[in-house]
């Protein structure tokens, strides 16, 4: 081998220096480094994740309170339609004016009409009491519910009766209340 070719090997050996102290140091910092960003990348994606998944229950929750609400408004207009004296009488509005204190009015049971004659009053009030109360107290899943059942007119034939559901909706923030929901319902008296 001539001078110049062990020259350039001797350079390129110098450049590598494979043993040094220093260089495995360097490089094991390095490793850690990259394990460590990788690390807080993963957490981030998996807080991500984390945060979807609460809002997506809070929406789901939401929907399905709503899903019950249209279910009793629908149901109330549907027994309205089936007992129009009280409707005329002026019971179903004014039990439902009582739902708006919802702890009071789920306490005090009302006749059962089940098997029983009752009046279109007693009735009236039977059917918001169930529609509106599971054994004796508000309905767990919608809490602050209150039901509205006003007419639109003098409330006789043709009229506008109109039923309104509203209920407390969960908040984003740790489950607080934060907003009032509410559907509405019409229909043409017959």
């Amino acid at each position: 081998m001539n001078n110049e070719g062990l020259t350039q090997n001797l350079k390129h050996k110098k450049k590598r220096n494979p043993g040094s102290y220093f260089n495995y140091i360097r490089e094991c910092g390095i490793g850690l480094i990259e394990v460590m960003i990788g690390v807080l990348i993963f957490v981030g994606g998996v807080t991500a994740i984390v945060g979807m998944q609460g809002r997506a229950l809070k929406v789901n929750h939401d929907s399905v309170q709503r899903s019950h609400a249209i279910w009793i408004a629908n149901a109330a207009s549907e027994l309205i339609q089936a007992n129009i004296a009280g409707l005329d009488a002026g019971t179903y509005q004014t039990v439902s004016t009582a739902t708006r204190n919802i702890d009071t009015f789920c306490a005090s049971s009302p006749v059962s009409c089940i098997g029983h004659s009752c009046s279109a009053a007693e009735m009236a009030e039977y059917d918001i009491y169930h529609l509106m109360c599971r054994d004796g107290s508000p309905l767990p899943d919608m809490i602050g519910a209150e039901i509205d059942i006003e007419c639109l007119g003098t409330c006789s034939s043709g009229d506008i009766v109109q039923v309104s559901v509203s209920w407390d909706s969960r908040g984003a923030a740790g489950g607080v209340f934060s907003s009032r929901q509410k559907v509405n319902l019409s229909f043409g008296r017959e």
